[in-house]
C-alpha cells in the first residue's frame, strides 16, 4: 500500500494501481475478522485515485467499493486524506457537471461526515500534508 501512495505522489499512476491491487489481492487472503480497514480503504482509494489519474472514473468508482462498507470508527486519518483528495479531484472542470463524479463525490463527503476521526479530513489539512 505505501508504494501505491509513494507512487501517486510521483504521479505514477500505472505503478500505483498495480500496487494498490496487489495489496488488496493480500487483504482479500486474510480471514475477514483479521483484514485492517485501514489498509483496504487504503489500497482501495490509493487504486481509484490512479484510475482517476487515468481518466476511469468508473474504474474508480469501482474500485472504491470496499471503502463503503468501512464501519466509521474504522474510517481513521490516513483513509479520509485519502478519500479527501479524490473529492478534491473530482472538482476539477472536466468532473464538475457529469453525474457519475458528482454522485462519488457525494458518496465521499457522507462517508467523510460519519467518520469518528476527522481531524485531517479537511482541505487544510491535505494541504499541510502536501506542504
Amino acid at each position: 500500500m505505501s508504494s501505491s501512495s509513494t507512487a501517486l505522489l510521483i504521479h505514477q499512476g500505472g505503478h500505483a494501481e498495480q500496487s494498490a491491487r496487489r495489496a488488496l489481492d493480500l487483504i482479500q487472503q486474510k480471514p475477514e475478522g483479521s483484514r485492517s480497514a485501514h489498509v483496504l480503504g487504503g489500497a482501495a482509494a490509493d487504486l481509484a485515485m490512479a484510475r482517476l489519474l487515468a481518466d476511469d472514473v468508473e474504474g474508480a468508482s469501482e474500485a472504491l467499493t470496499p471503502l463503503w462498507d468501512i464501519p466509521a470508527e474504522q474510517r481513521v486519518t490516513g483513509v479520509l486524506v485519502r478519500t479527501g483528495q479524490i473529492q478534491h479531484f473530482l472538482t476539477r472542470p472536466a468532473y464538475r457537471e457529469a453525474v457519475l463524479p458528482r454522485e462519488l463525490r457525494d458518496r465521499v463527503e457522507d462517508f467523510t461526515s460519519v467518520a469518528k476521526t476527522r481531524q485531517l479530513s479537511s482541505r487544510s489539512a491535505l494541504l499541510q500534508l502536501e506542504a
